[in-house]
């Protein structure tokens, strides 16, 4: 007897019972799905001192450099800006070339210290001009997602101009805060009604430049936890729609923001996913100081040019919708890998790890001698003041 006749007889016994035609999930499925749509802490391994040092020091280095890059490069320009004595095209030349380095060096520590190993697919080999302006839309699975977009950025040649659309009490950090908000990082309070009018400036600033930029978002708004995850459910419930275990509802209002203002060239759905969390091990901040860092992370790219996008114009909306439901990463097959990679090609165009280690060590050779010669700038220019008064 089939599967479907039997649940036809089981029903006509006992209509209460409910009987679905579909594959059944084995119960270690169920467990392992269980644990990555449920991580917790109680499935971690315990932390060392060696790698808290790491972890530690990952933090130290983008901390201080932060500051250092803000104090004495970022607001002094800044303020030329203000003051028309530099153009602003001139300004962002400086910060771009301050951004390539400041995060080649933070995505080679990843890598090479830290021991990260980034996994890409796609359906075709990326390049992109330095004039186009792409908006980015990414999962959202951890509140450390963010700082792995520069790792893809880094292959992709596009490192020194990505802009990632954060939570506004972060411009409260110190030092990587207020170097983001120097950059024109656009802030949101999740408050439409600031938020709107705050998207729109930065977005124009963006366009009146014209050097090309990057801006990535999280249309699910926060980290997926067990309480956004019912927050999630509830809405799509009185929506009418589907209820989804591994990303959130999208909010639809600030893409459609973005794609009328920006009018990017490209759209570039990323899924991240981390193979620890069908472990149960969820990727965290504090994870991160205690230098146990992810030990692979998994990028699915797949771009959209602004030619196949018009159709939708009216509906970005549900088209945003099928696109997250599209791209989740499927835990059930219990593997390392993303649900559309059996039929993707691995993308490495700008991935060697050569490269990637040229890049590291040039920008931190550059970093301090950034650091070396503004403190030199300042002890003469001490010495000078000292011997005005004596």
């Amino acid at each position: 007897m089939s599967r479907s006749a039997e649940c036809q007889a089981q029903a006509s016994v006992n209509p209460a019972k409910r009987c679905d035609a579909g594959p059944v999930a084995e119960p270690e499925a169920e467990s392992v799905l269980g644990r990555a749509v449920h991580p917790s802490t109680k499935f971690e391994t315990p932390w060392t001192w060696s790698g808290c040092i790491i972890g530690c020091s990952y933090l130290l280095l983008l901390v201080v450099t932060a500051f250092l890059n803000a104090t004495f490069v970022l607001w002094p320009l800044t303020l030329l800006c203000w003051t028309r004595i530099l153009s602003i095209r001139s300004c962002r030349s400086v910060f771009r070339f301050l951004e390539d380095k400041y995060f080649a060096m933070l995505s080679g520590y990843l890598e090479f210290v830290g021991g990260v190993k980034i996994v890409m697919t796609g359906d075709e080999e990326l390049q992109f001009d330095p004039q186009e302006h792409v908006l980015l839309i990414c999962n959202h699975r951890s509140e450390v997602d963010w700082i792995f977009f520069w790792n893809l950025a880094l292959r992709l040649n596009v490192h020194d101009r990505i802009r990632v659309m954060m939570k506004s009490i972060i411009r409260y950090a110190p030092g990587v805060g207020w170097t983001m908000m120097l950059l024109q990082y656009p802030y949101i309070n999740r408050n439409w009604a600031t938020d709107q009018d705050r998207l729109t400036k930065v977005i124009q600033s963006y366009k009146y430049v014209d050097m090309g930029t990057w801006l990535a978002m999280f249309p699910e708004g926060t980290a997926l936890y067990d309480k956004t995850l019912k927050k999630s459910h509830k809405f799509a419930e009185k929506q009418g729609e589907a209820r989804w275990n591994y990303v959130l509802q999208p909010r639809v209002k600030g893409f459609e923001l973005c794609m009328d203002k920006m009018d990017p060239d490209y759209v570039v759905d990323l899924t991240v996913a981390y193979p620890e969390l069908m472990e149960g091990v969820r990727p965290s901040p504090v994870r991160f100081v205690r230098g146990q860092f992810p030990t692979e992370v998994h990028m699915h790219v797949q771009r959209y040019h602004r030619s196949t996008l018009t159709k939708h114009k009216d509906h970005m909306g549900q088209w945003i919708g099928l696109l997250r439901r599209r791209s989740v990463f499927d835990v059930s097959t219990r593997l390392a890998r993303l649900k559309a990679s059996s039929a993707c090609v691995r993308i490495c165009h700008y991935g060697t790890r050569w490269c990637q280690a040229q890049h590291s060590i040039w920008g931190s050779a550059a970093l301090r001698f950034i650091g070396l010669s503004t403190f030199l700038l300042l002890r003469a220019h001490r010495s000078r003041l000292a011997l005005r008064y004596r």
